[in-house]
């Protein structure tokens, strides 16, 4: 064997070792509480409005806003195993970017679908956690001390997500002036499109290693049975 065959097999089998590892990773997210909620896909995006009606004049008002709050265990645990899947330095062994590179590697020359696939996996990536919803808050009073928000959910989710990695006052400011609720919502959005990223990512594995991902991913499995069946 040559030495450039011997190269080019230690790349297959270093490929190859990758998407193991992130095989293991994706299925204990897959299997963690959060994942196994039946609004998994949609936290951080409920919000239930009550309205009332004046039986008099027939105009109805807001009277409150409700959001749909996941434990905080459950987001904690589910984005400490999607965290090193966010990094962006290639080499890392379960980065987004070395996971992309190992798929990009087994994917046949003419699998166009699968390079489109792979290109959009990489936009997602890059843009991970998308923003959704911006929050502000400050005290009734303008001459009032106290913090003022003004930040998009995916800022607060990060700050929950690399709260250890971050140490900056500011930070922890904010998060105590929002609360639990917010703070959590805010990241069980970021959960919910990790959720995605990793599912889809996973899927392209199942169409170009199907020994090592036999089957369909998790939330794809889920989407075909909620689809309606085909009329003959």
């Amino acid at each position: 064997m040559s030495g450039e065959d011997r190269a080019s097999d230690q790349l297959a089998a270093r490929h190859t070792q990758t998407l193991r590892l992130f095989k293991r990773r994706a299925e204990e997210l897959f299997s963690c509480e959060l994942a196994r909620r039946d609004d998994a896909m949609n936290l951080g995006q409920q919000l239930h409005m009550n309205f009332v009606v004046d039986q008099a004049t027939g105009q109805s008002s807001l009277a409150g806003i409700r959001q749909v709050i996941p434990p905080k265990e459950q987001v904690a645990y589910a984005l400490t195993l999607i965290r090193p899947l966010t990094l962006t330095k290639k080499g890392d062994r379960l980065a987004w970017v070395t996971v992309l590179a190992a798929l990009e590697y087994f994917r046949p020359a003419d699998a166009t679908n699968v390079s489109e696939h792979l290109t959009q996996l990489r936009e997602n990536w890059a843009q991970y956690p998308p923003r959704r919803m911006r929050i502000m808050q400050a005290p009734i009073d303008p001459e009032a001390a106290g913090v003022r928000v003004n930040a998009w959910d995916n800022e607060i989710a990060r700050m929950f997500l690399y709260g250890d990695l971050v140490h900056g006052d500011d930070n922890a400011e904010l998060l105590d002036a929002l609360g639990d609720d917010q703070v959590v919502f805010s990241a069980g959005a970021m959960a919910s499109d990790g959720f995605m990223l990793v599912n889809n990512t996973y899927q392209v594995m199942h169409w170009l290693r199907p020994d090592i991902a036999p089957n369909d991913a998790h939330f794809s499995q889920l989407l075909a049975q909620e689809k309606p069946p085909k009329d003959n």
